[in-house]
């Protein structure tokens, strides 16, 4: 009988542990990086798109093949 007991307290804490993911401030910060990644491409994206499509334009323009 040990074993079902261990399996008994193992499916207990797969739920209480699924539950504890379903925690609002557990689901902000796991999409906390996301949000920051975003507006940091988003604001990258802002300041500097004309000076990276006027790298792109000219690498192949001065590429000697």
């Amino acid at each position: 009988m040990p074993y079902a007991a261990g399996m008994k307290e193992l499916v207990d804490s797969f739920w209480r542990a699924a539950a504890y993911c379903l925690h609002p401030r557990v689901i902000l910060l796991s999409l906390l990086p996301l949000v920051i990644a975003v507006a940091a491409v988003l604001g990258l994206g802002w300041f500097y798109w004309e000076l990276a499509v006027a790298g792109v334009r000219t690498w192949p323009e001065q590429w000697s093949l």
